[in-house]
């Protein structure tokens, strides 16, 4: 017999801390109390972590992470209204194996751009994956894949972004290739048009590239 779990997932959510794309206080939320978030969506044990948050001009609040239960693991997507009640709930990277969402991002459509990685549950190597969604519901409206050259990952440092500019233009930063620490480059940067393609990629290889690297001064 299963026995469900509830994990509780705690969500301090002040208006000090909850910043709009463009890095100013979002004043369509307001809130100076903390709310509990039970994660009641798998069976059997497990647990739940956040790692991106972002607010829309309606004041609705969406918070991406991982999710892990019973070995298998992947990302999610949740969306609170004004009163931090959930709206829906959307599990993604399902099939892969191992995966989670990074962070989320605003487009100028009011689309919902979300970044994450997963290790492929076929041939065991790791994919990123970014993704544009719809607010209202969740689903998924393109998504582009791209290899990471290596069989590991690291939901909390492997990325960085999505971060989209003025021209919805989005660019985002990864760990790729095969590298004895985990911690360090090649570092890939990309930058995709609005509808997911790739413009152009740069990669760094600070390991090997370690003694030219020097700081820039002002």
């Amino acid at each position: 017999m299963n026995k469900k779990t509830i994990v509780i997932f705690c969500l301090v959510l002040l208006i000090s801390l909850v910043v709009s794309v463009s890095g100013r206080p979002n004043n369509n939320f307001k809130s100076s109390t903390a709310k509990i978030w039970h994660d009641n969506h798998f069976e059997g044990l497990g647990s739940s972590q956040a790692y991106g948050i972002v607010v829309d001009k309606k004041g609705y609040v969406y918070f991406s992470g991982i999710t892990s239960s019973d070995g298998d693991s992947y990302g999610f997507i949740v969306k609170l209204n004004k009163g931090l009640n959930e709206v829906w709930y959307k599990r993604y990277f399902e099939t892969n194996g191992y995966g989670g969402i990074h962070r989320l991002a605003f487009a100028s459509d009011g689309n919902i751009v979300a970044g994450g990685d997963y290790i492929d549950s076929g041939d065991g190597q790791a994919y990123m994956k970014l993704m544009k969604i719809n607010p209202k519901n969740g689903n998924i409206i393109w998504e582009t894949i791209r290899a990471r050259g290596n069989s590991w990952l690291d939901i909390w440092a492997d990325g960085i972004g999505p971060v989209i500019d003025s021209n919805d233009d989005i660019y985002y930063a990864q760990l790729i290739g095969n590298h004895s620490t985990r911690s360090v480059g090649p570092i890939e940067i990309l930058k995709f048009d609005s509808n997911g393609n790739v413009l152009w990629n740069v990669t760094e290889d600070l390991i090997a590239n370690r003694t030219r690297n020097k700081p820039i001064k002002n």
